[in-house]
Formats: structure tokens, C-alpha cells, sequence
């Protein structure tokens, strides 16, 4: 089962990337997202009071349930948002410079 291999991962100590659930869309921008709270933090919503949905959809975003999706399955040149950062899927698997000012321009 999936938590036999979990666990076998941590063993071995191969680390493995946390699946992306959500798509926040703004106008012609995608970015791919571990949790809202987040993105909310990246696109300077910070966590507190009141929903993180609400809010990021009072600033023109709109949310979609993307029922996991793993990193491999992002599309080359896709923005994505853990709780570590911005990053842009490429070749070297962490732009976050370029990331960052494309998210900056949402703020």
C-alpha cells in the first residue's frame, strides 16, 4: 500500500515532492500549488483571520481542484508555489528568480 512506500522512502531517505491539489488562475497566469495557505503567503495574503479562498478570489483569483498532480506531470515552464517558495518548472527544476518576479507583478 501507499504507506508502505512512504515509509520505505524515508528509509532509504529518498525525499519525494508534495503532490500539487490546487490551480490558481489569474486572467492568462497559472501557477500549480501544494496548499491555498501557501499561495496566500507567496501572493502577499498572509495567513489569519478569514478564509485564504476568500480572500485570493476578492484579489481576481480563481481556484481549481487539481486532485493531486505530481511534479513530473507539470507542464515545462509551469509556476509553482510550495511552502518553501516560488519556483518555475525547467531545466534546472528551480528558476525561482525569474518565478518570483512573475508572481511579484500579481501582488
Amino acid at each position: 500500500g501507499k504507506g508502505i512506500l512512504v515509509n520505505r522512502r524515508r528509509d532509504l531517505g529518498v525525499e519525494t515532492r508534495k503532490e500539487f491539489t490546487y490551480l490558481i488562475k489569474k486572467g492568462k497566469r497559472e501557477y500549480y500549488v501544494t496548499s491555498p495557505t501557501a499561495a496566500g503567503e507567496a501572493l502577499g495574503i498572509p495567513h489569519g483571520a478569514g478564509s485564504v479562498y476568500v480572500r485570493l478570489e476578492k484579489k481576481g483569483y480563481v481556484l481549481e481542484d487539481l486532485h493531486q498532480i505530481h511534479f513530473g506531470d507539470l507542464p515545462e515552464g509551469a509556476i509553482y508555489i510550495t511552502s518553501n517558495g516560488i519556483y518555475k518548472k525547467g531545466e534546472s527544476n528551480g528558476d525561482y528568480e525569474s518565478a518570483d518576479s512573475a508572481v511579484s507583478r500579481d501582488r
